[in-house]
């Protein structure tokens, strides 16, 4: 039943779309209308008088191109410090927001872990410091052979290597100065090898990282304005880098935009749309996207030339919108149809209406 029902109303939409057509047609022709036209046909009226068309004339303008990505904010320089043993983390004596110098300690763990052997490696360095010391000034003073020396010096190079090797594992610190962003850990969590504490970065210069397509990138270059809204505020940045290799696992090419954070309103770790904006190139020709017409591979529109339509193939550019960029074909002071179009084919006598 309900087939049956919509194969009764097609015919009548069908009517419909003809008679809005007819109603353009009669309110475009009824201007200046005599009564002699009222004896004459529609075709005798077009042929005579030419199809009533409107028509938009071509101005030089510019077209703002837009391209919107979803981007994700980073310090310029920033890294996440992780647990290199298993074993629960005794302090965190930092906080997020805490401005922290390079080699500051962020995160310690038990020392009396027995697969450390902390207190062994301590003692080991500690006697092969003072004999080395001991051995040096015994051959300042010729004491000592040169080879004596040179053994020392090495059992307390590998004594010192050993122990800092522990306490790297015990004691993680700061690689940059920075601000801490990110606390992921507490005191008293257990964690193994591997699990995410704190993350600390650079945030005087931020990065906005996107992913853009094949097709995106070709419309990007380096030094591209770009911006971000933030609480409310716009702020602008410029692209520093764009990959030159795709991401095989996203099919998509890095870029990172770099905004300039010295007073600390981007947030790092934050989301956020991510706006390109170019002006097409000087004395463009742009118009309504919905007067170009499609034949196959064919654009065109029509141009009134005098009382004549003249079909005139289009090619396309750039895209904002409802307006697009016409690189070739059209020029200024051109007269684009724009209604009446649909009834008309090469060379028909056209009357321009207001």
């Amino acid at each position: 039943m309900m087939l049956k029902k919509e194969e009764n109303t097609r015919p009548k939409r069908v009517i419909n779309s003809r008679l809005a057509v007819l109603m353009l047609i009669v309110i475009l022709s009824g201007c200046g209308k005599t009564e002699s036209d009222e004896t004459r046909s529609l075709e005798q009226i077009y042929a005579e008088d030419g199809i009533p068309v409107r028509v938009m004339e071509i101005s030089n303008t510019s077209l703002h191109s837009e391209m919107s990505f979803l981007a994700t904010m980073l310090g310029i320089q920033e890294t996440t410090i992780s647990s290199k043993i298993a074993d629960k983390v005794v302090s965190i004596p930092v906080r997020v927001g805490s401005r922290v110098s390079e080699g500051q300690i962020l995160v310690t763990f038990p020392k009396d872990n027995p697969q450390l052997q902390w207190e062994q490696a301590k003692t080991a360095y500690e006697n092969a410091k003072k004999t080395y010391a001991r051995m040096k000034n015994l051959l300042a003073s010729g004491d000592i052979a040169q080879a004596n020396f040179d053994g020392a010096e090495t059992q307390y190079l590998v004594a010192k290597q050993n122990f800092e090797s522990l306490k790297q594992l015990v004691e993680l610190d700061a690689p940059f100065s920075g601000i801490v962003t990110n606390i992921i850990a507490k005191v008293g969590d257990k964690v193994n090898p591997g699990d995410r504490i704190v993350t600390i970065a650079q945030t005087g210069t931020m990065i906005a990282r996107i992913w853009a397509s094949e097709s995106e990138v070709r419309r990007l270059q380096v030094g591209m304005p770009a911006s971000i809204i933030i609480d409310g505020e716009e702020l602008t940045g410029k692209i520093a880098t764009i990959s030159l290799c795709m991401d095989q696992a996203r099919k998509a090419f890095q870029v990172d935009v770099h905004f300039n954070n010295s007073q600390g309103k981007i947030k790092s770790g934050i989301t956020t749309d991510l706006i390109f904006k170019s002006d097409a190139a000087a004395q463009s020709i742009v118009i309504p996207r919905r007067f170009i017409r499609v034949n196959g591979d064919e654009q065109y529109v029509f141009v009134a030339n005098n009382d004549v339509a003249r079909k005139v193939l289009v090619q396309t550019g750039q895209i904002s919108g409802v307006n697009v960029t016409i690189e070739h074909g059209l020029k200024p002071n051109d007269k684009v149809i724009t209604e009446g179009a649909s009834l008309l084919n090469e060379g028909k006598k056209i009357r321009i209406v207001d």
